[in-house]
């Protein structure tokens, strides 16, 4: 279906089609809403956090649903943010205080979010992709949010390996905000 036809349909109709697609990145609105105020606390200076959910498959298809955000101590200023060793060790607490000491069957880091609070559209710096692409969070399929607070931008991205020679890719990706019971999303 293109998206002139999606735009023809009805207001019901679309809504039954949402409900069929499977996004790539499903976010719980309260995990959103801390992150978004993660990031406009720390201005002046960039902010960074870990995503944590699980991967899933649904309809042959792969997708990250994130349920909590968590940082820790993080050395950051206008135009650097990074966690320091403690900071890492303060997001794995959180993991098992919160949710337990057995991880198969507990929610795991997929991802994380940065912001660059410049004032205009974000784009990842050399340093960011530098993190990305390297242990722990090169994982395939794990997600990467940029935010830029000042103007209320927020993008998202699936890490892939490239079939023709296993380097890492950044693909810009839509994504859901949803609420746990009401079954309401916000496809963004």
């Amino acid at each position: 279906m293109t998206d002139t036809e999606y735009a023809e349909l009805g207001q019901e109709e679309r809504e039954e089609k949402n409900d069929q697609k499977v996004y790539p990145v499903y976010f719980l609105k309260r995990a959103y809403h801390l992150m978004r105020w993660h990031v406009k606390k720390a201005l002046p200076k960039e902010a960074l956090g870990a995503l944590i959910g699980w991967r899933c498959y649904y309809q042959s298809q792969n997708f990250v649903k994130i349920v909590d955000v968590v940082s820790g101590e993080v050395e950051a200023s206008t135009a650097h943010a990074q966690f320091t060793k403690n900071g890492i060790l303060d997001y794995t607490t959180f993991l098992d205080e919160r949710y337990g000491r057995n991880v198969s069957e507990r929610p795991r880091l997929v991802g994380l979010y940065h912001s660059h609070p410049f004032g205009h559209d974000p784009h990842f710096s050399g340093i960011d992709l530098n993190t990305f692409f390297n242990f722990p969070y090169n994982e395939p399929g794990n997600v990467f949010f940029l935010l830029d607070p000042l103007i209320n931008a927020t993008k998202a991205f699936v890490l892939r390996k490239s079939q023709n020679d296993g380097t890492f890719l950044l693909e810009q990706v839509p994504y859901v905000v949803y609420y746990p019971r009401h079954g309401r999303k916000y496809i963004l």
